[in-house]
């Protein structure tokens, strides 16, 4: 879908955000049975709540191209831009190109094995699935870093000495995800102001168990740092959340308000 028409969509969408009390938990609820959601009404249910429980605050988009553009202009101008999950490159091309609208240097940097998911991960997704048989042709300013997240993320980070501004998450997987956040947390490379956006947080059978959202409710908050929600897109399961200190003024459990609690 070009940008012309994601404009379109847009408009057509702002003018039902009066409604989004209703509407975003209607999308959730109805998320399309590729996701093997018909198999699944407990992890309908339990994303239609989480999305209900997002304050106002938090930015609604209509599809995957524009809360990748909308969160990428959150970002920091300085420091790294990174992404876990090539495959194709539909998304690595997509932020690339967002990145240069906002610093003309700017260069993402993808992770990928190339040779699909390494274990299952969902009813119907089993290991190998997303595999390229080539390497995806990607924009100038994105650098692929070909290999297991495992092998390739502390040797990438002993070379770059700053930290992440955008941090796109497409593993799928709870280990992947886990193994990332964690070794930034670890090296220092997340802090207060970056951007993380995640691909598949929810609204699949068992995501409030299994995932990426399961392992950010695991790795936060720490002692210095927690999250808040900035944007979702509730149709697709996406979100993306800033980091801020956890020092400052915080809600229920020690977060913000803006973080919702699924049960």
């Amino acid at each position: 879908m070009d940008v012309r028409a994601n404009q379109v969509i847009d408009r057509v969408w702002s003018t039902l955000n009066p409604f989004a009390p209703i509407r975003d938990p209607l999308l959730a609820l109805f998320h399309p049975y590729h996701y093997g959601q018909g198999e699944n009404i407990e992890s309908r249910v339990r994303a239609t709540e989480f999305v209900g429980r997002l304050p106002r605050t938090v930015e609604r988009f209509a599809s995957p191209y524009l809360i990748r553009h909308w969160t990428v202009g959150q970002a920091l101008p300085s420091g790294l831009y990174l992404e876990f999950g090539v495959a194709g490159g539909l998304s690595t091309n997509q932020i690339a190109r967002s990145i240069l609208q906002r610093v003309p240097e700017g260069r993402l940097y993808g992770f990928d094995t190339f040779e699909g998911l390494p274990e299952h991960w969902r009813t119907g997704v089993e290991a190998g699935e997303y595999a390229q048989t080539e390497i995806p042709r990607v924009e100038p300013n994105v650098t692929l870093v070909e290999g297991r997240f495992e092998k390739t993320l502390v040797p990438f980070l002993a070379g770059h000495d700053r930290a992440a501004a955008f941090v796109h998450i497409d593993c799928d997987l709870y280990s992947s995800t886990r193994f990332v956040l964690s070794t930034l947390l670890e090296e220092g490379r997340l802090r207060a102001g970056s951007i993380i956006l995640f691909d598949e947080l929810f609204n699949y059978p068992g995501w409030h168990r299994n995932g990426e959202y399961r392992a950010l409710e695991e790795l936060f908050p720490t002692p210095t740092l927690t999250y808040e929600f900035i944007a979702v897109a509730p149709f697709f399961g996406r979100a993306s959340v800033r980091l801020v200190d956890a020092r400052s003024s915080v809600g229920e459990n020690g977060r913000p308000s803006t973080v919702p609690t699924v049960r």
